[in-house]
């Protein structure tokens, strides 16, 4: 009974609960609460200013112009393209042929003037090429020049091709095998089709080369070419050939190119002599380059004479999506793969591998839902299932998706392979092997920022898809140990596939070189017909710097096995002038035959003459990643392939270099020719010889003979520098010359070290000069050999008088000292010693050759650093002495100028540093061209600023202590704290000069021994006091005439030569009454 009546109580209480149960709120789904409580509708569209893309092509009214139906409706055209459209095909191809009409008009090379706007790469940027038409000018009113490379890299390359009113350039992106290797092609083939793509190549190949602008800029993509020399070269240039990236510059102001990407969208090169006029300009208009960059655009316009650049930042842009998508198409299966996961987050009750299970078809329908009170555990079990069940249909949902997007994006990069095929036996590893196979935009993308390299050739391709295939081979052999079935579709592959190419050639290699593949190359391991393939780089740049220690003895050279490289600069005959044709010379010594040679064989030797920069194209290398390098064509190069039979014993160039000379030279004939290469340009020549058989020895001499004498190019600068060095001295000596003879009755005696040290600078300078003149005149003979001995020994004698000079002007000698003492005989100790051992130093320089040098040499170099290092001490010392003492004395005009000799020793230490780290700095960041590319400047790096800082020392000094009236009035005053003299010399000179003048009257600076005398005499100098230009000083009654005159003498003394001194016949004090007595302060 109570079980009823709980019973009965309890469906009460559900019943009356369901009746008050109070309905649901609805809930407006059409608008959203934003955090700031602002609401949004969620039936339009949040951000307005990004437009769905136009999926429909323009109709044939829509897409001609409504004024002529011959051209295309521009305004429509902008808007369409901003909003990701695009053309049916024969629109598209309408638009091409009529472009491709206009450039098959125009000449390879245009002739335009100002004004113009230059702009540089575009590279399928085109909102960013809207842009630069804001910035640069409406196309409908402004003439622009484009310099190349519209398309590749971006993502909205076609589109720039609807204006025709532009003239256009073209660039290295302008040709088939670049478009193909990047995205150009692909993107022709997703939007449109291949036939657009070959209607592209069709036009780019009519684009002119280059523009001349106003008759003095030449506008271009890349930059000059040594083959094309003037204007009319590049006129004849076919349109269907490649873009040429370097063309020659004709006597025009400068050349305006691209190509290259700059932080800020444009850059000035080094300034010419003549003009000052930039030689040459970068223009780079294609903002935020790839999106990575972050750099800047830039156009040039150029009216009335005047350029103006102007920069602009990159424009927003569509994000650029797999397979050139636009984002609406791409996000369906992107988001609805994004919610299903979201579901799948929110309802996690099984793992990927349940989601995958296939589910019984039992339990696939959706089952009635159970009564609310019920609890019976089928029906539980029966909802659990439902729940399991839609979970399952959402990851398959989800599943699908994802796969739809990845398949999607996996087709883009599949087109993307070389060549548009998978190499072979790729299918036969499955899904791994085609991804490793694939070759990725982003893979092409770095490899174009490394070095811009051009994409693979045919046999690199051949010979990667040879690795890919063999690769193949190893994993199917592994697999098929446990699977007969591979095994046997491995064995029909390898059977049909033939040997192996990747070995070609390889059976007439050295075994050698097989020797040093598995351990570093070494420069005396490497076969030399078989060199690294940086090796032969390597082995130039040895001799090269082994040059710079041989001085002016370069001319000529010896050529054996053991130095078979000889480089040397060489200058055209318009450079320097000369009477003779520059030529190099190579005379071969007769072939003696040694026990492990036939004396009846014909040994031949490969010679080759080329210039630095075409040292790449000499050899051959085989396999790009080995460091092999075949250089010579012999027997083993001809069986491989890399060299004809008619070519045997020449270093293997390519056929179209003509500038490189190489021939075959059989060293045992009678009548084997001297080998004479006349010169034509200047460069930096290497002359090498390799013998073509192993163990062959020869002997050559090799000379390089410039048109104005017997000096090495990289001397011949020499002889102006010194030239002009002895001039400036000569110069300097004659004014301080002029100077002593006219002050020589006030001659110090630090005075009389400066001019003989000018005196010798002079001597020194002009037997330099003479010794380069004879060089160049006579060569390096005997003569010659006295000459550079009695230079260096001159070296050593200025360095030494440099020395001395400067350590006794830091003494204070002869300003601040009247006489050093012993320290004076010390000083000239030093400098003695300094003086023998340079000159032993530059003897030993001269006859001892670095590889012979010993321990022995450190009893030539030690003492020498020994000497200067105590100069260097003893100055700076002496230097700081003395200031020191002349502040405490307060005689600050002294002490200023000493604090100016100070700076100036400071500020050359400085330079001589800071030159120093720029040369390593320069040095070390080259990529080993360093001294090559600074045969001509390398004497000035290493000795020439040196003789100019050295030139500023001297002249500072000569000009500090130049002769002056006052120099011993000035050399033995104190000053007062007030700045006044203590002397009455300068005082009494004053007046004096005012009573010859009429001026006031001078007065006495000595008291009288009467009172009354003394106070007339300082009523009198009250009296005078606001008339003379100085205040009242306070005498100090010095020594006699017979002190002063010892003094003199003494002061003198200490020179060592007598140049001017009280014995001269010059020297007038005896007879100057009037200047003893005002330098003494009496009057009679």
């Amino acid at each position: 009974m109570s079980t009823t009546t709980d019973g009965g109580d309890y469906n009460e209480r559900a019943a009356r609960a369901v009746a008050e149960k109070k309905d649901l709120p609805e809930i407006d789904f059409t608008l959203h609460a934003m955090e700031d409580g602002t609401q949004v509708s969620t039936l339009e569209r949040v951000c307005k200013e990004v437009q769905a893309p136009s999926t429909q092509p323009p109709t044939d009214e829509q897409f001609y112009s409504p004024h002529d139906r011959s051209k295309p409706n521009l305004a429509f055209l902008k808007q369409h393209f901003c909003r990701e459209g695009r053309l049916t095909e024969e629109q598209a191809l309408w638009i091409i042929a009529k472009g491709t009409e206009i450039l098959r008009a125009e000449p390879n090379l245009l002739e335009m003037d100002a004004p113009i706007t230059v702009c540089g790469d575009v590279h399928g940027q085109y909102f960013d090429l809207m842009k630069l038409f804001e910035v640069g000018g409406d196309p409908s009113e402004t003439r622009y020049l484009f310099l190349g490379d519209y398309v590749d890299r971006g993502y909205f390359s076609i589109e720039i091709w609807y204006p025709n009113t532009l003239w256009l350039l073209r660039g290295n992106h302008e040709c088939r095998h670049l478009t193909d290797y990047f995205t150009f092609k692909l993107e022709c083939k997703h939007k449109y089709s291949e036939k657009i793509y070959e209607a592209c190549m069709d036009s780019f190949c009519s684009l002119p080369l280059a523009a001349v602008m106003n008759k003095q800029f030449l506008c271009i993509h890349g930059g000059l070419s040594p083959e094309l020399h003037t204007l009319d070269d590049l006129k004849s240039v076919s349109h269907n050939l490649g873009a040429c990236h370097f063309l020659e510059k004709n006597n025009l102001l400068s050349i305006i190119r691209a190509h290259e990407a700059q932080d800020a969208g444009y850059r000035m090169y080094r300034k010419t002599r003549t003009t000052g006029f930039p030689s040459v300009m970068t223009i780079f208009s294609a903002p935020n380059y790839l999106d990575v960059y972050n750099n800047k655009a830039a156009v040039l316009k150029y009216e009335n004479n005047v350029m103006n650049i102007r920069q602009f930042n990159c424009t927003p842009h569509p994000y650029w999506l797999p397979n050139f998508m636009d984002v609406f198409t791409w996000s369906l299966p992107f988001v609805g793969e994004k919610i299903t996961d979201m579901l799948i987050a929110i309802l996690n009750t099984c793992s990927k591998e349940e989601l995958e299970e296939e589910t019984p078809s039992s339990v696939s329908a959706e089952p009635v839902s159970p009564p609310i009170a019920s609890n019976d555990p089928e029906s539980i079990e029966v909802r659990r299932r439902a729940i399991k069940n839609k979970i399952l249909a959402i990851g398959r949902m989800s599943r699908y998706f994802q796969v739809l997007r990845e398949e999607s994006e996996r087709v883009s990069e599949l087109k993307t392979a070389a060549g548009g095929k998978l190499p072979a036996g790729t299918l036969m590893l499955g899904s791994e092997g085609i991804k490793a196979a694939i070759n990725t935009f982003e893979d092409a993308r770095k490899v174009d920022l490394q070095n811009e390299r051009l994409p693979p050739t045919h046999e690199e391709v051949r010979k990667s898809m040879d690795d890919s295939r063999n690769q193949a081979f190893e994993r199917a052999s592994r697999e098929a140990e446990n699977d007969p079935t591979i095994a046997g579709v491995a064995r029909r592959i390898s059977m049909s596939s033939g040997a192996g190419r990747g070995k070609i050639g390889q059976r007439d290699w050295p075994p050698e070189f097989f020797a040093h593949i598995a351990s570093p190359p070494s420069a005396q391991g490497w076969p030399r017909r078989h060199q690294p393939a940086m090796g032969f780089r390597h082995a130039l740049l040895a001799v090269i710097a082994g040059l710079t220690l041989l001085g002016v003895n370069a001319e000529e050279a010896e050529l054996t096995p053991s130095s078979h490289i000889r480089c040397e600069g060489m200058y055209s005959r318009s450079a320097w002038g000369g009477p003779v044709e520059p030529f190099i010379l190579t005379k071969f010594n007769r072939y003696v035959p040694t026990g492990e040679n036939d004396p009846n064989t014909d040994p031949v030797v490969a010679y080759v003459v080329f210039d630095w920069k075409d040292q790449d194209q000499i050899g051959i290398q085989p396999d790009p990643d080995s460091y092999e390098r075949i250089l010579v064509c012999d027997n083993g190069a001809i069986q491989g392939g890399y060299c004809p039979e008619e070519d045997f014993g020449k270093f293997i160039i390519p056929k179209n270099n003509t500038r490189i000379s190489t021939q075959p030279i059989h060293i045992a004939s009678d009548d084997r020719p001297a080998q004479n290469l006349a010169i034509t340009r200047t460069g930096y020549y290497c002359v090498d010889i390799l013998a073509v058989d192993e163990g062959v020895q020869f002997s050559a001499i090799t000379e390089f003979r410039n048109a104005y004498g017997e000096l090495p190019g990289a001397q011949i600068a020499k002889l102006p520098f010194y030239g002009g060095l002895t001039i400036v001295y000569a110069v300097i000596g004659i004014f301080w010359g002029f100077l002593y003879f006219q002050n020589r009755s006030d001659i110090l005696a630090v005075q009389n070290y400066i001019t003989a040290t000018l005196g010798f600078l002079v001597v020194e300078m002009l037997m330099t000069w003479g010794y380069y003149d004879y060089l160049n005149r006579h060569g390096f003979n005997v003569g010659g050999k006295a000459l550079m001995l009695v230079v260096s020994i001159l070296n050593a004698g200025r360095n030494s008088l440099s020395f001395f000079l400067l350590l006794i002007v830091c003494m204070g000698y002869g300003v601040v000292k009247n006489t050093l003492g012993k320290t004076m005989t010390y000083v000239r100790w030093l400098a003695v010693s300094h003086f023998v051992f340079g000159v032993i130093y530059a003897i030993g320089s001269l006859t001892v050759k670095p590889e012979d040098a010993g321990p022995l040499v450190l009893l030539v170099v030690l003492p020498l650093a020994a000497t200067g290092t105590a100069f260097y001490v003893w100055t700076l010392n002496s230097l700081g002495a003395t200031l020191k003492d002349l502040y405490d004395r307060k005689q600050r005009i002294k002490a200023l100028m000493y604090r100016r000799l100070w700076w100036c020793i400071l500020s050359s230490v400085v330079v001589i540093f800071l030159f120093f780290f720029v040369n390593v700095f320069l040095f070390t960041g080259q990529t080993g061209d360093f001294a090559p590319d600074h045969w001509q400047t390398r004497w000035f790096e290493l000795d020439g600023w040196l003789n100019l800082v050295y030139l500023a020392d001297v002249a500072f000094i000569a000009y500090l202590w130049r002769p002056t009236p006052n120099n011993r009035r000035f050399a033995m005053s104190d000053e007062d704290e007030d700045g006044g003299f203590e002397i009455a010399s300068i005082r009494g000179s004053m007046d004096m000069d005012d009573e010859e003048r009429g001026g006031p009257p001078s007065y006495s600076a000595t008291p009288g021994n009467d009172s009354h005398e003394a106070n007339g005499q300082t009523d009198k100098q009250n009296r005078n006091r606001d008339i003379s230009p100085l205040p009242a000083p306070q005498p100090q009654r010095p020594s006699g005439s017979a002190n002063l005159r010892g003094t003199r003498e003494s002061l003198d003394g200490e020179t060592i030569f007598a140049v001017g001194d009280d014995g001269d016949r010059f020297s007038d004090d005896d007879g100057n009454d009037e200047e003893r007595k005002g330098l003494t302060g009496k009057k009679d």
